[in-house]
């Protein structure tokens, strides 16, 4: 991700992720959880797991968000 979801005041992009590990976001029958995040000085990283309601299969997907 190279955007913020808000830079001058405007909407950039949607936040489609929750903000931290004990919130989980729901769209329809997908849920989506943040495992884990590390923030450096010039990006952060997170560890999403999406799962689909009455699924037991998880996938896990790896954000690279670009803060500089």
């Amino acid at each position: 991700m190279v955007t913020n979801t808000v830079e001058d005041g405007k909407r950039k992009c949607f936040q489609y992720r929750p903000d931290d590990t004990q919130n989980t976001s729901q769209f329809g029958d997908i849920n989506i959880s943040m495992i884990r995040q590390e923030m450096y000085a010039d990006f952060v990283t997170r560890e999403l797991q999406c799962t689909k309601v009455n699924r037991k299969d998880v996938h896990t997907v790896y954000h690279c968000h670009f803060t500089a």
